[in-house]
């Protein structure tokens, strides 16, 4: 291990991680980092330097090392506690490492190594994975977690994808009232496409009826935040029985809120679509190309200017 790395301590910058990233400031020594051993505070004089990023997951204050590459695709995974979003975005990883799936061939870096490890070792073989990653949790409720990788999509053109992984606790707040989970918020305005995803258990449990109210009202709240951005709906762990009234109420509710059949996928049913197709499809929502609304009754303007006007707030 470098000696750079050994010295502990905190830069009382909230934007600047060192000693576990590079000094955001470029500062050798910095004024701005209080080392646990004063002797060793000078962080840039031994040999060797931190990257400036750590590998594990980013928070909102990293993203300035994506967005220097260029425009970032975020897909927004969401659902309640236990759905299997975590599950997907492994499933995800473990696709692009072997090279299958819709992008798998096309992986080309990640400032996530680290981050797509821990979730993603979870689901190989004993001794190295021992079942589905455990449960989300987060500190806050302002900070979403974000994975990234590169996507590789012929001739010099490399894409910037951001996925969510946060606690399906937030998006049941959020369901029932936004300003309860500030971080759900931000994915909401923030994200490009988002995959929303249903938990065959939890509609076929003792409680399948508050399953279905809050997947119905999470659903509503989703529609109108995504204001015609796609939605991927989807409905995991399909080898559980959902009762026909139920299965009918959320296909029908899936085709009218957002235009598409549900995706059915299942880690123990082989007839289902692949694990890897709910992420597939939201990036290649993300990806597809958008198309600028106009701002103005064409009918009473003529002006060049105006014609290209984008309006977020039209779909």
């Amino acid at each position: 291990m470098s000696p750079v790395l050994a010295v502990r301590g905190e830069c009382s910058r909230t934007t600047c991680f060192a000693p576990d990233t590079a000094c955001v400031l470029g500062q050798v020594p910095c004024p701005n980092f209080v080392a646990d051993n004063p002797v060793a505070s000078n962080i840039g004089s031994t040999e060797g330097r931190p990257l400036p990023w750590s590998g594990l997951a980013l928070g909102l204050a990293d993203l300035s090392a994506v967005a220097a590459i260029g425009r970032s695709h975020f897909v927004a995974i969401v659902g309640a506690p236990n759905a299997g979003k975590t599950t997907l975005l492994a499933a995800h990883w473990l696709a692009a490492r072997r090279g299958t799936g819709e992008f798998g061939s096309r992986f080309a870096g990640s400032y996530t190594l680290i981050g797509w490890h821990q979730i993603g070792r979870h689901l190989q073989w004993v001794p190295h994975g021992r079942g589905f990653p455990p449960h989300t949790t987060a500190p806050d409720n302002r900070t979403p977690a974000l994975l990234h990788m590169a996507l590789n999509m012929g001739l010099d053109n490399t894409r910037q994808i951001l996925y969510t992984d946060v606690p399906g606790e937030w998006y049941s707040e959020w369901a029932y009232d936004a300003g309860d989970a500030p971080g759900v918020q931000w994915i909401a305005d923030a994200a490009d496409a988002f995959v929303i995803l249903a938990d065959s258990a939890a509609l076929s449990g003792p409680d399948r009826g508050i399953a279905r109210g809050n997947y119905e009202t999470l659903a509503h709240r989703l529609k109108a935040a995504a204001n015609g951005r796609p939605v991927i709906p989807v409905q995991t762990k399909v080898d559980n029985a959902v009762p026909d009234l139920i299965q009918t109420f959320l296909n029908d509710l899936n085709m009218r809120l957002f235009g598409r059949p549900t995706i059915r996928v299942s880690v123990h049913n082989a007839s289902s679509q692949p694990l890897t197709s709910p992420v597939d499809q939201g990036v290649l929502a993300a990806l597809a190309p958008k198309k600028a609304s106009l701002a103005y009754d064409r009918t009473k303007s003529d002006d060049p200017f105006l014609a290209f006007r984008f309006d977020r707030e039209k779909p």
